[in-house]
């Protein structure tokens, strides 16, 4: 919970008193700055001009080993109440304090740049954590804030470095990470139409993650978009052994791939034995659109009807009444009223979802937007298939 500004004057106000009667009283003139700024802070108070009321308590709260602590707490409330810029003066006020000790160094550190983040300035906070992990090199939240900035500015190669600093320091692999790291790199070269290189990092991505579905698709396309449609086919055929649940975005590629070296009969037999462990209503439809475009009677209409019933779903329905109007077997009126409810409704769901925080949405992000987790993010066609 936000603490508000006038409990924070409170919390201050209090905070300078204790310090004030701590003050020896031998002491005299340091007593008597403190009574002289307090009662300033209060008089700023009582004229209702809080923000400069904080800066003189803040201002009468001397740096020294007693209150670093307070100091970095004021500044950490500072940042959670979106004051950056209050919170990054008194976390450099620390930080300039002579013979700071190293443990309450690399805390202030941590603190401003956290403050730098906060305020965007990811330039600032990158150098201030650079700072932190050049006095301690195994510190791993100032090499996750640093890992936190790379993503951010893109900068993969970076990026690829600390995560693998980090998987040292924590004893544990990053290896599904820094694939996707080498795909956004690949990306980048694709981009620019530079294939070999964009080939090249997607062959790092495959070796850092055997597993990565994004690399393998990543790679039909490539393959595809060269002529090369049997290392394509090869490729998509791999993201199916990697999860199934990614069957239906392969099967565009994948048909066209296989029209383009005549061997329509290879997509058949795929699509039928992906059906033995997927009866998916969509997948079936599929393979009976694909049938009646080749003028093949392998999947009859009368098994379609019963694949629709045995595995009802929103989406196959949807699909199914499309198959109807166009064989021309029902009035347009009614088929259109049907279409159109059903299409609102599979309009309302979602396509893909987060595994780790549930995030739903219309996109397939490698990244979720709101875990920053890679590779989280599935299709729900199984979900919508049972809709």
């Amino acid at each position: 919970m936000i603490i508000g500004l006038g409990l924070l004057l409170i919390v201050l106000a209090i905070i300078v008193l204790l310090v004030v009667f701590a003050t020896k009283p031998s002491d005299k003139s340091r007593y008597l700055k403190f009574h002289k700024g307090y009662l300033t802070g209060l008089n700023f108070l009582l004229n209702e001009e809080p923000d400069k009321a904080v800066d003189v308590f803040i201002e009468l709260l001397e740096i020294d080993a007693n209150t670093i602590e307070t100091h970095l707490a004021l500044g950490k409330l500072f940042r959670r109440r979106g004051e950056a810029d209050r919170a990054i003066k008194i976390h450099q006020n620390v930080l300039a304090k002579p013979n700071l000790g190293l443990s309450d160094k690399k805390l202030a550190l941590i603190a401003l740049g956290r403050d730098f983040l906060e305020a965007g300035v990811l330039d600032r906070a990158e150098k201030v954590f650079l700072e932190l992990v050049t006095l301690d090199q195994w510190s791993e939240e100032g090499l996750a804030y640093l890992l936190e900035i790379y993503q951010q500015e893109k900068q993969w190669d970076k990026a690829i470095e600390i995560a693998e600093t980090l998987a040292k320091i924590k004893n544990q692999s990053m290896h599904e990470i820094i694939a996707h790291y080498y795909c956004e790199i690949s990306q980048f070269y694709l981009d620019n139409k530079d294939f070999d290189r964009s080939l090249l990092f997607l062959k790092r991505a495959t070796a850092q993650d055997k597993q990565c579905v994004r690399a393998a698709l990543a790679l039909a396309n490539l393959y595809s978009a060269q002529g090369s449609y049997k290392l394509a086919i090869k490729s998509l055929k791999k993201v199916y052994s990697k999860n199934p649940e990614f069957l239906y975005e392969i099967l565009t590629t994948l048909s066209f791939c296989y029209e383009e070296i005549g061997d329509e009969k290879g997509l058949v037999e795929f699509v039928e034995s992906c059906l033995v462990d997927n009866p998916q209503t969509s997948l079936y439809l599929f393979l009976y659109e694909y049938m009646q475009k080749t003028g093949s009677n392998r999947v009859s209409k009368r098994r379609l009807q019963e694949h629709v019933l045995n595995y009802p779903s929103i989406v196959g329905l949807n699909t199914y009444v499309k198959l109807i109007e166009k064989e021309g077997g029902w009035p347009g009126d009614d088929v259109s009223t049907i279409l159109s409810s059903l299409e609102k409704i599979i309009s309302s769901l979602p396509r893909y979802k987060c595994n780790e925080c549930g995030l739903a949405g219309k996109m397939l992000y490698w990244q979720c937007p709101r875990c920053k987790g890679w590779g989280k993010t599935k299709p729900v066609y199984a979900l919508n298939e049972r809709g």
